[in-house]
């Protein structure tokens, strides 16, 4: 393992920690070829005076083999940085804002390429240790304990940025710095930083996000590892160690998980003592830490085994969102909205079914628990009971709308083909776990447009190399684009709607040619 702190950066291993280098440091990403990318700083961490810098780092078998300077002028406070591949993201935690730099194909940052990037929803505000009162006005101090929110961890899955908020709004009385005691928060943006949704944690001063399919885990301040589940919108205990019983502030921090094990960062609430914590089959293992303050990061040397490896294979996207607008897709919105507004005036009924016993899904939330025969077979759907499925609405027993037919004489003079003719799905419903590689056309690609009110409906799609489940969240107006794979790597996915409004979707099976001529890029990335 390759551990951070403001006592330095450590290697640990068989409960062996190596000093490599004595600095102050914090954010740590790992990179393929044993590359780092680690932040530090000089000075104190409480002081904005721009020393901080990262530098990137080759580190084998506890020893640093390269180490450059690479970017500086950054702020002290800067907590986690991560990586898209094409950019290296800084979190300046103390300035409520994040820095972004373009990468080569080298993986060195692009200076001229230096981009502020504000926080949708969010304000440009000063941690209150850099207030000072003979330079800064009260509005300065107002704005801080109004919306400063501490943003200390970051971390991505298909392209959605998830930013950790203790939301920490110190106020200063008779000029002591006091601090609240608001609950967490972990908000959800796109790769632009534009403000999509939130999900409250109903715990305090939380740090260290690390996202393994359906599951968000953090670190609390009470020395607990809990998790965020989508299925059921709870958190949940893994364990507490040690145990907290006064509910004393700790920093509980530095997170790593595997599939093998987890490791974390921990600290006594009645003795001056840190420790490494492994958990690995429901047991727990304490190792003593040779730092005096408290871990920032732990992360696996190994490339690619660590949920934290944000490039590493099981981080790698196979769903790709794109904005309809924009495109030549935003021809059809018009009448996709008219026959929404329309559809919003029915009743609807669905179809019945003909059900064969053990084939279907008995509970909507069997969609979130599949069992594993579920995807024995690849060519093969999950179906799902009527009054819980989605409707098709094309060639529908008993809607008719001419609206309809316009809008697909529409699609094939544009000569696409239209695979999924206009789903409606109602609140309470889904559709199963499917591959469509049973489908008798030859697009290997497919491209669902979607329009809806429901503020809690998602794509769900079971990860080709992890086989993890994971949660995508519909945006109105967007399209959802995958690849099918092959039998021998599919790309199961399914549908559930869990808002009180509808989702409607239109779906085309298209390939390399059309989604060049439909101007989408990134696509390469997601066949497999």
């Amino acid at each position: 393992m390759i551990i951070t702190s403001r006592d330095g950066l450590f290697s640990f291993q068989n409960d062996n920690s190596i000093l490599l280098k004595k600095i102050q440091c914090f954010g740590m990403c790992k990179f393929p070829n044993n590359i780092y990318y680690i932040f530090h700083f000089l000075g104190e961490k409480n002081k904005n005076t721009k020393q901080g810098r990262i530098s990137r780092y080759i580190i084998h078998e506890n020893e640093i083999i390269e180490e450059k300077e690479v970017i500086t002028d950054l702020d002290n406070g800067v907590h986690e940085i991560t990586s898209t591949g094409k950019t290296i993201i800084i979190l300046q935690t103390y300035y409520q804002n994040v820095i972004r730099y373009q990468l080569d194909d080298d993986l060195f940052p692009i200076l001229s390429t230096k981009e502020n990037l504000m926080i949708d929803n969010f304000p440009e505000c000063l941690n209150i240790n850099y207030l000072d009162e003979k330079i800064h006005k009260y509005d300065d101090f107002l704005l801080t304990e109004r919306n400063y929110q501490h943003f200390n961890s970051i971390t991505i899955q298909d392209n959605f940025i998830y930013l950790l908020a203790p939301r920490l709004r110190t106020v200063r009385i008779n000029g002591i710095n006091t601090q609240n005691d608001d609950l967490s928060t972990i908000f959800v943006f796109d790769i632009n930083l534009k403000f999509i949704y939130h999900i409250p944690l109903l715990d305090y001063y939380c740090h260290s996000l690390v996202i393994k399919g359906p599951f968000i885990y953090y670190l609390t301040a009470y020395s607990e590892l809990k998790y965020y589940d989508f299925r059921d919108k709870k958190t949940h205990v893994v364990i507490q160690y040690p145990k907290n019983t006064s509910k004393k502030r700790n920093i509980t921090r530095g997170l790593s998980i595997t599939n093998e094990c987890i490791y974390f960062g921990t600290t006594y609430e009645d003795k001056d003592k840190n420790s490494i914590i492994c958990f690995k089959n429901d047991t727990i293992v304490e190792y003593d830490s040779p730092l005096n303050t408290n871990i920032c990061m732990i992360t696996s040397e190994n490339f690619g085994e660590d949920y934290n490896h944000i490039l590493g294979d099981y981080k790698k996207p196979f769903v790709l969102q794109y904005p309809i607008r924009g495109t030549i897709l935003s021809e059809y919105l018009n009448d996709i909205h008219t026959i929404k507004n329309f559809i919003h005036e029915k009743d609807i009924p669905f179809i019945k079914k003909n059900y064969k016993e053990g084939n279907y899904i008995e509970e909507l939330n069997d969609l979130f628990y599949p069992k594993d025969i579920i995807f024995e077979d690849v060519f093969k759907n999950q179906m799902m009971k009527y009054e819980q499925s989605h409707i098709k609405l094309y060639n529908h027993d008993t809607f008719r709308y001419k609206k309809l037919d316009e809008l697909f004489q529409k699609i094939e003079k544009m000569g696409m083909k239209a695979t999924g003719k206009l789903f409606l799905y109602k609140p309470s419903t889904g559709l199963g776990w499917h591959t469509n590689l049973n489908s008798n056309d030859n697009f290997s690609f497919r491209l669902y447009m979607v329009i809806t009110d429901s503020e809690d409906s998602w794509f769900l799609y079971k990860h080709p190399i992890s086989k993890q489940i994971h949660f995508m969240k519909d945006r109105n107006e967007y399209c959802n684009l995958f690849h099918l794979g092959h039998p021998n790597s599919p790309l199961w996915h399914a549908v559930i709607n869990r808002g009180e409004n509808n989702r409607l979707s239109l779906g085309f099976g298209v390939d390399i040619h059309q989604l060049k001529y439909l101007k989408l890029d990134g696509f390469q990335g997601i066949i497999h």
